[in-house]
Parts: structure tokens; sequence; C-alpha cells
């Protein structure tokens, strides 16, 4: 079976969709929660994208509950993001950017949203210190992220150069 994102059941991804979208208007409201639509801790934007963009590769039960919502690939104005990786360095700015407003380094869990972009700064910062302290970072990466921070950027609470 392909997963696809489903919550626990292809019903409850069913029922919180239901309540993010009614069949009336649906191309607005699929544009507006491409967007902006969460419900609990589920993407409806991204969720529909997945289904109608891999609409083959879904198993019957699956395209029968989400054609129940109107939502079926001919009518739908949702593409597949692409597929594009940010540099090293653009990351790095990310967390210049995050440091500059929040004064201080970021939580595992954070995330943040730059020019409608979201970047999972957090986990990223993590796994950057994780890497340097296994000796794996590249010497020039681990040249960016120090720049930013007074002292040893791996501590637990490392102050931004700049506070």
């Amino acid at each position: 079976m392909v997963r696809l994102g489903w919550v626990s059941s292809p019903q409850s991804t069913l029922s919180a969709l239901k309540g993010g979208v009614s069949t009336e208007e649906s191309d607005e409201n699929l544009d507006r929660l491409a967007a902006e639509g969460v419900v609990g801790s589920i993407n409806l934007g991204s969720w529909a994208t997945r289904q109608l963009t891999r609409w083959k590769a879904l198993e019957d039960g699956q395209r029968q509950l989400v054609a129940a919502l109107d939502l079926t690939p001919a009518p739908s104005t949702l593409t597949p993001r692409p597929a594009t990786r940010r540099t090293f360095a653009e990351t790095v700015q990310f967390l210049e950017l995050f440091l500059h407003r929040e004064r201080r380094a970021p939580a595992a869990r954070k995330a943040s949203t730059v020019d409608g972009d979201t970047v999972k700064i957090g986990p990223w910062f993590a796994k950057m210190r994780t890497k340097h302290r296994a000796g794996q970072l590249d010497p020039e990466h681990e040249r960016l992220v120090a720049a930013l921070f007074e002292g040893d950027w791996t501590a637990k609470d490392p102050a931004p150069a700049f506070a």
C-alpha cells in the first residue's frame, strides 16, 4: 500500500477535510486551503494536493472518499510543489533572520515563515549541531553557522552574535 498522508484512517482525514471544504465554490475553497488550510494537525491544502497529484496511486476506496468531496484530478487547480532544495547558505540566511527577529537560537521544533516560505529552522539547526558534534559538518558550513553566534553555537543556549 502506498502511504499518501492519510491520518489515522481515510475516514478521519475525510471528516477533517469536509470541515475545511464545502462542495459549493470548491475551486475557491481549494485555493484557500492550498494557502492556509489546517485543521488540527492536518494541512488540508497539502493533503488535497498529494491526493490529486497522485490520483492513480490511490487505492479505489481512497479515490472514492476523495471524490465524495468533489475533489477529482480533472477540475483541480492544484499543482504539486516544485522539488527545489535550498542551499546551505540560503538556510543559514533564514537562521540569521530568525536570530535577528527572536534574539535567540531556534528550539528543536521551531518553524519560521519568511516571504511565504515555511522553513523548519529548529530541526535544521538541531541537525547541524548534531553533525558538528559528530565531526560530520563541512568546515565551511561550520564557519557560516558559527559566525552568527558568540562562543560555542552547539551549547545548550547559544547567544546570537548581534543580540
